[in-house]
């Protein structure tokens, strides 16, 4: 199966917060891993609807248009009528975490100019 496509970063977007943040860092990437195959495997396997907060995970579903098999096959052209094989999981929970470190980075870098900017004053 091919990569599925990292959306782009836009103000519409979701933004992983200081909570968000916090359980990134407490959960770490294996955490996040195994959270994420467990998500997959209740939305995306069941059909149950993905809550827009309260957990990075949930986020990233809906920034990466994967908060159900209607949308991921209509954004990464993933058949919703075939059974979810490990391999498409995996490259659901890789797209993912993908999104989760990159917004995490993005986070980091915004709060370090911020703190700069303040120093100058």
């Amino acid at each position: 199966m091919r990569k599925l496509q990292l959306p782009g970063r836009s103000e519409e977007m979701p933004r992983l917060d200081e909570n968000d943040i916090e359980i990134v860092n407490q959960q770490g990437i294996e955490g996040l891993r195994d959270q994420i195959s467990t998500f997959i495997d209740r939305f995306l396997g069941k059909g149950s609807r993905v809550p827009c907060r309260g957990n990075p995970v949930f986020k990233a579903m809906h920034a990466c248009g994967v908060t159900d098999r209607k949308e991921l096959e209509r954004i990464h052209g993933v058949p919703r009528d075939v059974k979810m094989s490990q391999k498409r999981r995996s490259a659901v929970r890789n797209l993912l975490l993908r999104w989760i470190v990159r917004e995490a980075n993005f986070y980091r870098d915004e709060r370090e100019t911020v703190q700069a900017n303040l120093q100058k004053f």
